[in-house]
């Protein structure tokens, strides 16, 4: 299966979790918008690959259906 969310070239890719701490230099309003953006990327993400699992889970076309 190919993933479904492109990546923006524009950006950095983190290599694990820890790489989003940078956000902590931020402070204030920033730090707030700053964490809550990249809280809202991560759900859209997680979100995305829950419909796309549910797809494959209910096609028979998919090369890992195993029923």
């Amino acid at each position: 299966m190919k993933n479904p969310i492109a990546k923006n070239e524009m950006f950095a890719t983190p290599a694990n979790a820890e790489d989003f701490y940078y956000l902590t230099q931020f402070s204030g309003s920033e730090r707030v918008i700053a964490i809550t953006v990249a809280q809202m990327a991560l759900n859209f993400a997680s979100a995305a690959f829950d419909t796309t699992i549910a797809r494959a889970d209910d096609s028979t076309d998919c090369p890992c259906y195993e029923g």
